[in-house]
């Protein structure tokens, strides 16, 4: 991979935004000038500047460009992102730069991080994870529009109708999320 790299840009990841519109949470930010939005009509979503910056790391690092955030991130995501980098550096011989962004220590431990949460496909490996995690599962999370893309309605709602059926098969709730992250450029 190290040959796939173009060089260095500096994309901007502009301060994310959360909308509430039809009954659905909506959070954007706009990223080198192009909105990237997720929402979900299941769950309050927060404005994090770290989801947006997460979002685009890999792909910014094997392009050789650098991320920054006009938002501040937490501390301890950031330490953590230094740790990735290294690994994926040492997998694809890279020497990625951390995302230019202000830190700050305002971590607190919300309730609901205590919960499990599995992203859920339909697949073979999501399938195995429901079936075999040790511990109590308290929500599945699919987000449309990775591998099926949001234009394709027909199989989108068929999907849709297997997972609710898997869900409450479980009796776990089934949070949807919509994204357009595999088509923003």
């Amino acid at each position: 991979m190290h040959g796939f790299t173009l060089g260095m840009a500096l994309i901007r990841v502009e301060t994310p935004q959360v909308r509430k519109k039809d009954g659905e949470w909506i959070v954007s930010a706009n990223i080198a000038g192009e909105e990237l939005w997720f929402s979900s009509p299941d769950a309050e979503l927060a404005a994090s500047p770290e989801a947006f910056l997460s979002a685009m790391l890999i792909a910014a690092q094997l392009y050789g460009d650098r991320l920054a955030s006009e938002a501040k991130v937490c501390s301890k995501w950031k330490r953590n992102v230094t740790k990735l980098l290294k690994v994926t550096d040492g997998w694809w011989k890279l020497k990625t730069k951390v995302p230019k962004a202000g830190a700050h220590n305002h971590y607190r431990r919300k309730r609901w991080f205590r919960k499990t949460a599995l992203f859920f496909t339909g697949g073979v490996d999501s399938f195995h994870t429901l079936l075999a995690y040790p511990k109590r599962i308290h929500a599945l999370i699919n987000v449309q529009g990775f591998d099926i893309p949001l234009e394709d309605e027909e199989r989108l709602a068929c999907a849709g109708r297997s997972l609710t059926e898997v869900a409450k098969a479980r009796r776990i709730p089934l949070i949807r999320i919509r994204s357009n992250l595999r088509s923003h450029p």
